[in-house]
């Protein structure tokens, strides 16, 4: 004998940890932790670090208030990595004056 049974499906709902919207979709902020709306997130690249600013298909997430205590340190990446540059450009120049012209 068949039975038709009604069987109803679980839903997981998730609710922004900042402003308590309803998340249509699943967000998590990569420092803290907590689930974001979009109006409470920012969408970044890491090798940018400039909001709204991504490359591919697949933006970081950070919720705002993490984007804004965290001023001092994207800053701070920043300059390190502009110092790392300029010793890798220092680097390359030096290593190709020595192979062109050896001591």
């Amino acid at each position: 004998m068949k039975k038709q049974i009604e069987v109803k499906q679980k839903k997981e709902v998730y609710y922004c940890d900042i402003c308590g919207k309803q998340l249509s979709k699943h967000r998590k902020c990569e420092i803290c932790g907590r689930d974001v709306c979009q109006e409470c997130s920012i969408f970044f690249d890491w090798d940018i670090l400039k909001p709204d600013a991504f490359e591919g298909d697949y933006p970081s997430v950070m919720c705002v208030e993490c984007w804004d205590k965290g001023k001092k340190y994207r800053d701070k990446i920043l300059e390190l990595r502009e110092e790392c540059e300029k010793k890798e450009e220092e680097l390359i120049s030096e290593w190709k004056n020595n192979i062109n012209n050896p001591v």
